[in-house]
């Protein structure tokens, strides 16, 4: 079967992608090149790109348009006005400038840490389950299936991609205060 006849058969593309990639490698472990491989059984598709959550830079910066003309400014002084060549596309510019970097952006650094407070919180919840399990399969001797424990390491792993989005936005100190607080409440008062 190739792509298109799983395609027909009703399957998603999750499901076709790990299929191909999954036989690709046995394939390969055998001997066949890549070629042979995809002449059989078609490109394997690539793995969709990762939306970035909360991407909402895109929609106040205009690409098309240059940067404005800030000289003559003080600092921490914003224009709002004809700066430079552009008019009033400038305007909106600046406008939108400031209310990304004075509104958007510290929602976005709290909402970042608080995904990361979060996810740290069922890990370690997780582990705590873990444990628990533990526990059980020492007492009685039914043997524990490890499914905290993998999803410890899916949460953790899912707090550093938070954290690095949230490093990369810039974090002050009240905002990690209040991620932190709002992200871990419910996970740990429900552990306690």
């Amino acid at each position: 079967m190739n792509a298109a006849q799983l395609r027909e058969a009703g399957f998603d593309e999750s499901e076709i992608r790990d299929w191909l990639l999954r036989k690709h490698v046995e394939l390969k472990a055998a001997g066949f090149t890549d070629a042979e491989i995809e002449a059989k059984y078609g490109p394997t598709p690539a793995s969709p790109p990762e939306p970035p959550p909360f991407e909402l830079e895109k929609h106040f910066r205009k690409p098309d348009l240059s940067p404005p003309d800030f000289s003559g400014l003080e600092d921490g002084a914003f224009g709002f006005g004809a700066l430079g060549p552009g008019g009033k596309d400038q305007d909106d510019l600046v406008l939108s400038e400031v209310l990304y970097d004075n509104f958007a952006k510290p929602w976005l650094a709290v909402g970042y840490t608080t995904a990361a407070a979060l996810n740290r919180t069922i890990a370690h919840f997780a582990i705590a389950l873990d444990s628990i399990a533990e526990y059980i399969e020492a007492k009685t001797g039914l043997e524990r299936g490890g499914v905290f424990a993998e999803a410890a390491k899916v949460y953790d792993a899912n707090r550093k991609f938070w954290k690095k989005r949230a490093d990369a936005v810039g974090v002050t100190f009240l905002q990690e205060l209040v991620g932190e607080a709002v992200g871990g409440a419910v996970p740990g008062i429900v552990e306690f």
